[in-house]
């Protein structure tokens, strides 16, 4: 007969009551054995069969059209459904790289891009302008703007050469929307991921080792539908990349001199959140920056957080602020020192995460907080040298010795507890028998009257009464001899007169106004004492 006939098996054999059936998988190969018999009988019309010989059923078809066999080898079951994509981890790996883990259920191509999320400006395919209906350049279709663009850098995509099998997908560029350029990823920017695959089904079917006598190549891959990306975006999710920076200060300012005579205050600001750490160093002490490991810093446990806006500040009252009772190690406990000139180190740490949430801070390089600040409003670094805790104490006088050395001259050996000048006078214990003179008695602490006690003590150089000595250190003894007395009107003086007692007064200040403003070095915060 002319007539064809067909069998269609969907199971390598016919499902029974006894076994499960075994279907027959696509993208796989098989030998079809085909065995036929006749339909022929006797001369009594009862069934006389003649059957195909083994040998023949085993031998090859080699032509369909005229078969030299029954065996049709190497027969491809066709592909027809595409890949499906798998997610196993995505996460940042530095300030510009999205780093995708991923599989497919067969062998095939995988493509991912990012995308900014949401809707906004057209240089780049935002999330919500990818589509399938416009292949138009320009448009952003889905399998064009994730498949990127070799030629510009931003084509990122993994090779599948085995199911289930991870592969890495490192994406730090984006296209841009007219598909003629792409831009690096920036820093702790979120971006929408979407991923596209096909199979390898039009490569691997013809490639196979053995072909059928009947096989024609496929044309094309079976590609994942826009809905598969749609779906699989969802999935991913967004994600931001890191934070690879180091912090730096947009403010660093301390007083100078200090507010307070027992304390340092740092006011300052940071690019980004992150936690500053301080610490003191006396100027006179030989420390220099290079000394100060960053450990050396943390470790003094003086600190604030910046949380992003306006400032924050660290108030510094001890080299270290910790208890020795509760360290193992050799600690710097000692107050800050009035009139004392310190260098004051900053260092400071980002509070940056990792994809995960786990902590990825970014910290000052050393040489970074080593370097002087240059300019409190845009530090060119954490160090501020040479700032100087304000004298707000007036020195302690301490009398060593009084004693008369001839008939009109009082001598007193005194000394200051700190740099400054002496100044002393006589005065009667009673009313005055010179005419004009300041009792003791009448001494009194109101410059707009008589007997003023500063302008008395300090006398007069143009009347010979000012009786004073420079103290160049503190604790020695210099020596006033006062021989004079000054007149209440101010208008003279005349010499003490021989075996008569008197009253003395000393008044001091110290050389903190002087002091400061000459020292070798000052701060950029410097302001003069007045």
């Amino acid at each position: 007969t002319d007539t064809n006939a067909t069998i269609s098996l969907d199971f390598l054999e016919s499902s029974g009551p006894w076994s499960p059936p075994v279907p027959v998988y696509e993208a796989s190969q098989y030998d079809v054995y085909c065995w036929a018999q006749d339909d022929a009988v006797n001369s009594f019309g009862f069934a006389r069969f003649q059957d195909m010989p083994p040998a023949y059923v085993h031998a090859d078809v080699v032509d369909p059209f005229a078969p030299s066999g029954g065996k049709t080898a190497n027969v491809w079951v066709l592909d027809s459904t595409p890949p499906t994509m798998l997610k196993v981890d995505v996460h940042s790996t530095d300030h510009e790289t999205l780093l995708l883990t991923l599989q497919l259920d067969e062998p095939g191509t995988l493509w991912c891009a990012a995308t900014q999320p949401g809707a906004g400006p057209a240089t780049y395919c935002h999330e919500d302008d990818v589509q399938d209906s416009d292949s138009t350049a320009g448009q952003c279709y889905f399998e064009t703007i994730i498949k990127g663009g070799p030629g510009d850098s931003a084509s990122f995509k993994a090779d599948v050469h085995e199911a289930y099998r991870d592969v890495f997908i490192a994406v730090n560029r984006i296209w841009e929307r007219d598909e003629v350029g792409s831009a690096a990823l920036d820093h702790e920017t979120m971006y929408q991921l979407f991923c596209f695959a096909e199979d390898d089904w039009h490569i691997q079917a013809p490639a196979a080792l053995a072909l059928s006598p009947n096989f024609v190549a496929p044309v094309m891959p079976n590609k994942v539908t826009f809905s598969d990306v749609l779906a699989f975006k969802d999935d991913i999710g967004n994600f931001t990349t890191l934070d690879d920076s180091p912090p730096s200060f947009t403010q660093l300012e301390i007083q100078d001199p200090t507010a307070f005579n027992t304390n340092i205050v740092v006011t300052f600001a940071l690019n980004e959140i992150g936690t500053t750490y301080c610490r003191a160093a006396r100027t006179d002490s030989g420390e220099t920056s290079d000394d100060f490991s960053i450990n050396r810093v943390t470790t003094a446990m003086w600190s604030a957080v910046y949380g992003g806006s306006g400032t924050a500040t660290i108030d510094i009252t001890n080299l270290e602020n910790v208890n020795p009772a509760l360290t193992n190690r050799d600690d710097e406990v000692a107050p800050i020192y009035e009139a004392t000139q310190y260098n004051v180190y900053c260092w400071a740490q980002d509070d940056a995460q990792d994809s995960y949430g786990v902590a990825r801070p970014q910290f000052m390089t050393h040489a970074y907080f080593g370097a002087d600040v240059s300019s409190k409003t845009s530090p060119q670094g954490g160090t501020t040298n040479a700032v100087w805790i304000v004298d707000s104490t007036p020195p302690t006088m301490i009398l060593t010795r009084v004693e008369a050395i001839d008939h009109v001259t009082i001598q007193l050996t005194l000394s200051l507890n700190e740099p400054g000048t002496l100044w002393c006078a006589a005065s009667e214990p009673s009313l005055p028998t010179v005419a004009g003179g300041c009792a003791a008695t009448e001494l009194q602490d109101n410059s707009s009257l008589p007997c003023f006690y500063e302008d008395f003590i300090k006398g007069s150089v143009g009347h010979s009464t000012a009786f004073t000595s420079d103290v160049h250190f503190a604790y020695e003894n210099v020596q006033i001899d006062v021989n004079r007395l000054w007149y209440k009107d101010e208008s003279g003086g005349e010499s003490l007169a021989h075996e008569t007692g008197y009253n003395m007064f000393c008044f001091a200040e110290d050389d903190w106004h002087i002091e400061a403003p000459t020292a070798a070095v000052t701060s950029i915060n410097f302001g003069a004492p007045g």
